[in-house]
């Protein structure tokens, strides 16, 4: 299930060009020049880590690019 915006005109992400990435065993698809938190907000992954203390889920980190590979 994607919960992924409308593609909207100038925009930096390459729709074009599929990518995939591995997170925590699932693979999660997402294109050229996306940002893997918002790949991982565009698969349904919404706690990507939790606090040591008390355990309790913490926001998304800082994007990084996600680009593609070949192979």
């Amino acid at each position: 299930m994607s919960e992924r915006l409308p593609e909207r005109l100038g925009e930096v992400i390459r729709r074009d060009r599929p990518t995939s990435f591995r997170f925590e065993r699932r693979t999660i698809s997402a294109f050229e020049g996306d940002t893997v938190g918002s790949a991982l907000a565009a698969a349904g992954v919404s706690v990507t880590a939790r606090s040591f203390k008390y355990h309790r889920p913490r926001a998304r980190g800082p994007p990084l690019i996600a680009t593609s590979t070949d192979g």
